[in-house]
C-alpha cells in the first residue's frame, strides 16, 4: 500500500474552483482586449464608455454605448456558463437597444441630494431607458469570437493588433446591419397601434 490518499471531496472541489477561477481571469482578459479594441475602433455616433454595467461580474470591461442612426445601442461583456459544468464558462459580448422608459422629461423629477441626478420614484431603475439584448457573441480564453445570431461567422481577437481589430470591425458593422431593423421596431413598440 502506497502513502499517496487521494484527494478528498473539499480538495477536488477546491481544485475545480481554482481551475474555474484560472478559466475566468483569462475569459477576462480577451473581453478586456475587445473593449479596448472597441473603444479605439471610432464607433458610429456619439461613442462613450458608460459606468452602467447590467453585469455583476466583477472586473469585466464597461458597457459602451453609442448612436447608430437615431438608434441607442449598447454593448456590454460578462461571463455565462453553458451546461452543468462549473468549468464550461464563457465570455460574452451582447449587443442591445435601448428606449425611454417613459417622458423624455420627466413629469415626476425628483433630485437625489447626494449626488444631484434626477430620478423618478414610479420606476425601479431610472436611468430613463429600458433595454433589450438583440444579439449575443460568446467568446472563448483564446479570443475565438461565435455568433449565435444571424451572422453564423467567428473571429479571432487574439491581441491588440491590426487583424483583431479588423476582424472585430467586421463583426461589428456586420452585425449592426443584421439587428438595425429588429431595434427599430423594438423601439417603436410603444408608440404604434
Amino acid at each position: 500500500m502506497n502513502g499517496n490518499k487521494s484527494p478528498s471531496k473539499k480538495e477536488k472541489a477546491k481544485n475545480k474552483l481554482d481551475a474555474v477561477e484560472a478559466q475566468a481571469n483569462e475569459i477576462i482578459k480577451k473581453l478586456k482586449i475587445i473593449a479596448e479594441l472597441f473603444s479605439k475602433m471610432g464607433l458610429p455616433g456619439e461613442e462613450k464608455e458608460s459606468k452602467k454595467r447590467r453585469a455583476m461580474v466583477e472586473n469585466v470591461a464597461n458597457r459602451f454605448e453609442f448612436k447608430c442612426i437615431g438608434l441607442n445601442f449598447y454593448i456590454d461583456f460578462t461571463l455565462l456558463s453553458h451546461g452543468d459544468d462549473l468549468t464550461d464558462i464563457r465570455g460574452s459580448i451582447i449587443y442591445g437597444v435601448n428606449r425611454p422608459l417613459c417622458f423624455v422629461d420627466c413629469i415626476f423629477p425628483e433630485t437625489n441630494e447626494e449626488t444631484n441626478d434626477k430620478s423618478c420614484d414610479r420606476i425601479a431603475r431610472c436611468d430613463q431607458f429600458e433595454d433589450k439584448a438583440l444579439v449575443q457573441f460568446s467568446v472563448d480564453r483564446h479570443g475565438l469570437i461565435k455568433s449565435n445570431g444571424g451572422l453564423k461567422d467567428e473571429w479571432w481577437v487574439k491581441d491588440r493588433g491590426p487583424k483583431s481589430k479588423k476582424g472585430l470591425e467586421d463583426l461589428h458593422y456586420r452585425n449592426l446591419c443584421e439587428i438595425w431593423n429588429e431595434a427599430l421596431d423594438w423601439t417603436n413598440e410603444t408608440i404604434l397601434p
